[in-house]
């Protein structure tokens, strides 16, 4: 087994002496499934916006650029500007 750097967003005790936050957010699969608007969701629109709960958890935020949100959630930026206009 090698030992590798813990990532700058991995939960180490330092880290959340600082922060004074939980590692993890409450998360009710059946409470996200039975929502309409996931139901309408596409599958890549469903993981872009699971992608973007994580990076607003553990950012404290979300940027504004729509380009840094496509990134984000791994999305082309056409795509990604369509839905947000529909679903996200």
């Amino acid at each position: 087994m090698t030992n590798r750097p813990v990532s700058s967003t991995h939960p180490t005790p330092d880290r959340e002496a600082k922060t004074n936050k939980a590692p993890a957010f409450q998360f009710y699969p059946s409470d996200f499934i039975a929502d309409l608007n996931v139901q309408l969701m596409t599958t890549t629109q469903v993981g872009a916006y699971i992608l973007l709960l994580c990076h607003d958890w553990s950012s404290d935020g979300l940027p504004e650029d729509p380009e840094d949100l496509a990134l984000l959630a791994r999305m082309e930026l056409d795509t990604f500007r369509a839905d947000w206009k529909r679903r996200l």
